[in-house]
């Protein structure tokens, strides 16, 4: 009976033992089979099954959610899919300023005297991009089909729901220091979960509680975007593969430049700075991947400080540099910069998100020439439900600027889009946005950098856009490389009171870059440039870089560009009868939208509008449009007449040709009206004419005419009544230059102290300066242009288009007297060579002027150069 009973215990025993064991062999070889795995947690309420592999990610599976901000409830967030989904939220955290314990202190002597700290245990407001006409959503070959496109939460439908959400949005639970980072686990891919596959997350906020209400708004507040949607979504949510079929077939060399990728910040959501990183680190090929370097700009949010620090230095390729005070993007990207090593700079925002195939595109045209400056096709990341939207790349958009210089969007000119022999193939850009792009650190470093003296940010992308064109570079849209970006509606950081940066930076940017163009703008806000610094060093880079012309610029990279001096009148529109103003915006977010009256500020702006050649009242690429019915609304300038052509008449009525009505003012002094034309007052309008720059069948100006005769009484009174100083006629001829050749000394004085442009030069390259040294006797001529003060500095060795100098000039005539007074320059250089590669010494020699050669020797300047 005892054997018995022991046998029975003993098969009980097996059977206790084997079943669970034979239970742990079936789940081993279905995970096998299935590519599953357990990952178990130290939690041991929750066992989550995560399927491993997700084919928008590579190598880089290792990379995982943080555990440590989970919520309670992890066996609902583990059904949903969001395996990390909020920080310690900085929203609910009270702002302050605690240091990172675990940072080393590095003195960088090459960036300036900020000491900066770095976590290494093993980084605004951008425009919106314009939407093409193409760009559609219901495209299922490229874009996310709208009818499967939106998760919609409605927080109160049900208990569970609302519990489920609830857990994935309580952002206040304390730090469980037991949940540790697991390196070992795989992020699952649930393809229900928020926001999966770039689709939208849309809140109900009428069905939020009052404290659900609390968190969502203070998280718009805080970020100026849903950070509630955003907490919702996964760090490694999918997108779709947004590149265009021929991208897909492209095979790239293998040995592309790696990069450093750098990301600044300053206060930025936890999940939305994350989801940046795991995007870069989960989309490009480790081999490419040298580091990502995160440039905290002094946030004072805890989460971004020791939770960061302990958070990244389980990534193994990202550490986080911190600056020691508020510096602003610019000189925070220079820091980045400074500590990177990659061969490439990649510059990312630190609310983007990189789709697959995006690294590859910028590294090989980088790869082809160091001097080809790339972005990526930016996607728009929606600020409201993180949808992410994406068009074909026939639809992409490239950078402009207007002349307010803001950056704008526009789309392809028919000239680039005959140029290229692929809808994918790199899109020359006269601009870029500046958030996103790729660039060679060595060509970065030649290029000058940024310009230091700028701050925060704004102008900055323009300042190198235009550098990298007049410089020798190449800046181009790669349409195979797609990365979303949070496009915000306005800034969520404080700027520093008192000191206008945009307008600071970008007058630094037009005294330096854009020559007589710079009036242009100054015209906007009156000339009031107010303190922008000390530009010297930047202009010295301009000329040892030896770069062109902003008029080269102009003609060769941007020809589409509306240039203003092109204008018959500008200026305020102000009416005779109240002292009120034409006014509106005339970005992408104003077009259609009734024009308004204004009290007349004089400061230009939204108050400084165009008539163009084509009888446009305009700025920039908004016009004003009359369809009839009440309003004038702002629409885009297509210059083609109808609704948008206009005259400035005689009796200073505006008319409008296509209905034969006038503006007027309404008898409150609100509302801008068109009626019948009847020349009351409240239909007189006040505006800069620009006739006075009409030119006759030669192109000659009323101004030109003048510096013929010498008419020193006219020239001041066509300058005052807004003649064009530096217009030029067919031959490139500006009324400088028709003082310098009719010998008309006084008229040359007065034009250069009413600040004309003594370096202007006419189509075949000469300047003023290189037609008075042709004539013997014209020593006082000369001395006018040598010694009068403008406000443009004489370029003494400007050359022509065939090289030549006007000591080449003066040389190959034989003026003895006009050259010796060019010896006496300090700036003169008598080893420039010309086209022939002959210095002014080669001409004298072959002339046989004995005593110019002799003089030339005596000035103990000239070197063993030219034709040899």
């Amino acid at each position: 009976m005892a054997s018995l009973f022991r046998r029975r215990r003993s098969l009980i025993f097996k059977v206790i033992i084997g079943i669970p064991t034979l239970w742990f062999f079936m789940v081993f070889l279905l995970a096998y089979h299935d590519n599953l795995f357990f990952a178990f947690r130290e939690d041991s309420n929750n066992i989550a099954i995560m399927r491993k592999g997700d084919d928008s990610r590579n190598e880089n599976n290792n990379i995982k959610d943080n555990n440590k901000y989970r919520g309670n409830n992890r066996n609902d967030e583990a059904n949903q899919g969001a395996l990390l989904i909020h920080p310690p939220l900085q929203n609910n955290i009270n702002n302050n300023n605690n240091n990172n314990n675990n940072n080393i202190n590095i003195d960088n002597k090459n960036f300036h005297n900020n000491v900066f700290k770095i976590d290494d245990k093993d980084s605004e407001s951008h425009h919106r991009k314009q939407q093409d006409s193409n760009f559609n959503n219901n495209n299922n070959n490229n874009n996310i089909n709208n009818n499967n496109n939106i998760d919609n939460f409605n927080i109160k439908n049900t208990k569970n729901n609302n519990d489920n959400i609830k857990n994935k949005v309580k952002i206040e639970k304390p730090v469980d220091n037991s949940l540790k980072f697991n390196p070992d686990v795989v992020i699952p891919v649930d393809p229900n979960a928020p926001g999966e596959n770039g689709r939208a997350v849309v809140i109900n906020k009428d069905k939020l509680s009052a404290e659900e209400r609390k968190i969502y708004d203070e998280g718009w507040q805080h970020n100026a975007f849903n950070q509630y949607a955003s907490d919702m979504i996964s760090l490694h949510r999918t997108l779709p593969d947004v590149r265009d079929e021929e991208c897909k077939s492209i095979k790239y060399k293998e040995n592309l430049p790696d990069t450093s990728v750098i990301v600044c910040f300053h206060n930025e959501a936890w999940t939305v700075l994350l989801r940046t990183v795991h995007s870069i680190l989960n989309r490009s090929p480790p081999q490419l991947l040298k580091e990502i370097i995160l440039v905290d700009d002094y946030s004072d949010m805890p989460h971004l400080k020791q939770p960061l620090t302990d958070y990244v230095e389980k990534l193994g390729k990202v550490k986080v540099v911190r600056t020691k005070q508020r510096e602003g993007l610019i000189r925070a990207r220079l820091l980045g910069y400074s500590v990177a090593t990659g061969t490439v700079l990649t510059y990312l925002d630190s609310h983007c998100e990189c789709t697959r195939g995006w690294l590859e595109p910028l590294l090989d045209r980088i790869g082809e020439n160091k001097s080809n400056v790339v972005t990526p096709v930016i996607d728009v990341v929606e600020d409201e439900s993180f949808r992410y939207q994406y068009g074909s790349a026939k639809s992409t958009s490239i950078g402009g600027f207007d002349w307010s210089l803001q950056f704008t969007w526009h789309g392809i000119p028919d000239v680039e889009r005959q140029r290229r022999n692929s809808d994918v193939a790199p899109i020359r850009s006269p601009t870029m946005a500046g958030g996103l792009f790729a660039i060679s650190r060595a060509y970065f470093t030649e290029l000058g950098t940024y310009d230091a003296g700028m701050d925060i940010w704004g102008g900055e992308n323009l300042e190198l856009s235009f550098r990298i064109w007049m410089c020798g570079g190449t800046l181009e849209i790669i349409p195979c490389s797609h990365v979303g970006h949070i496009f915000r509606k306005r800034s969520p950081y404080k700027w520093r009171t008192g000191v206008n940066v945009v307008k600071k930076n970008s007058v630094r940017l037009a005294e330096v870059w854009m020559d007589e163009y710079k009036n242009y703008y100054y015209e906007r806000f009156n000339y009031d440039l107010g303190d922008f610094g000390d530009v010297t060093d930047r202009k010295k880079l301009r000329e040892r870089l030896k770069c062109h012309s902003f008029d080269w610029y102009i003609k060769n990279v941007y020809p589409d560009l509306f240039i203003p001096g092109e204008a018959l009148a500008s200026g305020e529109i102000r009416n005779k009868q109240k002292a009120m103003c034409v006014d509106a915006s005339v970005d992408h977010q104003n077009m259609h939208k009734p024009v308004i009256m204004w009290p007349c500020h004089n400061q230009g702006g939204n108050q400084y509008w165009m008539l163009s050649k084509n009888d446009e009242i305009r700025r920039d690429d908004g016009c004003l449009d009359y369809s009839g019915g009440e309003n004038v609304i702002i629409y885009p300038c297509h210059s083609q007449h109808g609704n948008q052509e206009w005259q400035y008449r005689e009796d200073r009525t505006i008319l409008h040709v296509n209905t034969l009505k006038c503006m007027e003012i309404s008898m409150d002094g609100k509302t801008l009206l068109m009626k019948p034309c009847t020349g009351i007052d409240r239909q007189i309008w006040f505006w800069k004419r620009k006739a006075i720059n009409q030119t006759n069948s030669w192109g000659l100006t009323y101004l030109m005419v003048a510096c013929q005769q010498g008419n020193t009484d006219l020239i001041n009174l066509l300058i005052d009544a807004g003649a064009d100083l530096d217009m030029s006629d067919k031959g490139g001829n500006t009324a400088l230059h028709y003082a310098v050749t009719n010998h008309q000394r006084d008229a040359v004085a007065l034009m250069i102290s009413r600040q004309a442009n003594v370096n202007s030069q006419n189509f075949r390259g000469n300047s003023p300066l290189h037609r008075v040294v042709k004539e013997k006797d014209w020593k006082d001529v000369l001395e006018v242009l040598l010694n009068t003060r403008g406000k443009y500095i004489l370029q003494i060795n400007q050359q022509n288009s065939n090289g030549d100098t006007p000591l080449h000039l003066a040389c190959h005539w034989g003026h003895m007297d006009i050259i010796h007074k060019l010896l006496q320059q300090s700036y003169i250089n008598v080893n420039v060579v010309d086209n022939k590669g002959d210095t002014p010494l080669h001409l004298a020699c072959r002339g046989g002027q004995t005593d110019i050669v002799y003089l030339l020797l005596q000035s103990n300047s000239v070197a063993n150069v030219g034709n040899i």
